[in-house]
């Protein structure tokens, strides 16, 4: 007996059309793989953009909060620095202790606008005194080619042997030139070839001093130059330190400061020059169109001292 054949199913026609058609239709064509590597693309473009966009906020952000940082401690340090200033007992003795502003014996390149030097007693060796020779100035490096920079250098001298003729402490031996270009090239070059020596920190481009009596006016000073030998007068009497400082420098994160060429330099020391306080010289940048690009990156900073021996 043969076995019974297995009935046979015939599957319609419109079925295997539709299975051939899904077939077809779930496969991509040749433009749909073009299209979808075009929005690919496109999505990459600008997720990479998105990527660069957030690093580079980043990136200025760190510089603002370094750079702000950095200031309150600068300040801090100067006012420590400066708010123990001293005078001789006899202030008539103009050969001895003297508080300068912009001195006659310190060529321009060191007043951008103003440099400051002073006596105090925070020598770091005492072995013969405790009044070292102090000062601040901002001094321009144009060491790198094509990307000048300024830095806020300090000057500091620990008192030496009396009885040793010295070439740089000449406070009691040279009272009328104890600053001059020679000495602050010995002290503070503030450049490469002699390992930065003097440089207190990096990308300060301009430093401002006022001087202010008791009742807070400003010392005038029509060379912009104060000496503490000559004083001033208030109420009818002569004083020959100030009541207080207004110190007062700008900083530029080192972002911005990689932009500044050498046409700029010019500007910004004419800025400069022109600003009565760092907040001015920021309000003279807006206005100077070849300035504009390092104004997101300037940061003024200020601080008033108030002197102990100011009386």
């Amino acid at each position: 007996m043969e076995p019974s054949a297995s009935p046979k199913h015939d599957v319609p026609e419109t079925t295997r059309r539709d299975r051939v058609d899904g077939a077809q239709s779930s496969a991509f064509t040749l433009l749909e793989l073009l299209v979808g590597v075009v929005i690919l693309a496109l999505l990459v473009t600008i997720l990479s953009q998105m990527l660069s966009h957030t690093s580079g906020i980043w990136l200025m952000r760190n510089a603002q909060v370094e750079k702000s940082e950095g200031g309150r401690a600068i300040l801090e340090f100067i006012s420590k620095e400066l708010q123990s200033a001293q005078l001789p007992i006899d202030r008539t003795d103009t050969a001895s202790l003297q508080l300068l502003v912009n001195p006659t014996t310190l060529s321009g390149a060191y007043q951008n606008p103003n440099a400051i030097f002073w006596q105090a007693p925070v020598a770091t060796d005492s072995t013969f005194g405790d009044l070292a020779e102090i000062g601040y100035f901002v001094q321009w490096d144009e060491s790198t080619k094509g990307n000048p920079h300024a830095n806020l250098c300090r000057f500091f001298v620990n008192p030496a042997n009396p009885a040793v003729s010295s070439t740089t402490y000449l406070i009691y031996t040279q009272p009328t030139n104890w600053i001059n270009d020679g000495v602050i090239n010995a002290i503070a070059p503030a450049n490469r070839s002699n390992n930065y020596q003097g440089l207190l920190v990096e990308n300060v481009i301009g430093f401002w001093v006022s001087c202010l009596q008791h009742s807070g006016t400003a010392i005038s000073c029509g060379t912009s130059t104060f000496d503490s030998r000559t004083g001033y007068q208030e109420s009818g009497n002569t004083f020959h330190l100030p009541a207080a400082i207004d110190l007062s420098f700008v900083m530029i994160d080192r972002i911005s400061a990689k932009r500044i060429t050498s046409s700029m330099e010019s500007a910004i020391k004419s800025a400069v020059i022109s600003s009565t306080d760092a907040n001015d010289f920021v309000g003279k940048v807006k206005g100077q169109p070849e300035l504009r690009g390092i104004l997101p990156g300037l940061s003024p900073c200020e601080t008033r001292i108030y002197l102990q021996n100011s009386k």
